[in-house]
């Protein structure tokens, strides 16, 4: 492991010291020679490659066309079989609008009824409390009447109370 570690460090050092722009230059030179040399080469794998790729597209274009001549016959067929998808389509989506429409005229009458509610039901304990303190009143009135009759009774009249 150390070994490589060494080795890779001096092979990273040699290129480093060993890079010049002549070297560069030289490298460059080899490169495009190379093409020069090979240029017939690659013209003819070109070739071969487009040809290759012409013939594929020729043989999959005939294979549309026997398809496309094989299902003229049927368009009209399709034709009305998506007509009637497409009609019945139409009569889903205006019965769903439908729906929709009568989902919300139930939800804004359930909401009207609500409110309706609450009111009636704050109208019933504003109801029930001003009862209650009217019962406490007229008690209190019966209770003060009967204490001022025996009060009247008793400073008044001097009458003595009753056992």
């Amino acid at each position: 492991m150390e070994n490589e570690d060494k080795a890779l460090v001096s092979s990273v050092a040699f290129i480093e010291a060993d890079s010049s722009s002549e070297q560069e230059e030289k490298i460059t030179q080899n490169i495009l020679t190379y093409f020069k040399e090979n240029e017939h080469y690659i013209d003819w794998r070109k070739e071969n490659i487009l040809n290759h790729f012409t013939n594929q597209i020729l043989n999959e274009a005939d294979y549309f066309d026997a398809v496309t001549i094989q299902t003229l016959p049927i368009d009209k067929e399709i034709q009305h079989f998506l007509n009637a998808v497409l009609d019945e389509n139409d009569t889903s989506r205006q019965a769903m609008e439908q729906l929709t429409d009568q989902v919300s005229q139930t939800q804004s009458n359930y909401l009207k009824l609500q409110n309706e509610l609450k009111a009636t039901q704050e109208k019933l304990t504003n109801a029930i409390e001003l009862n209650k303190a009217l019962v406490k009143e007229k008690w209190y009135q019966k209770l003060f009447r009967s204490f001022s009759d025996y009060k009247y009774k008793y400073e008044i009249e001097n009458t003595p109370p009753k056992k």
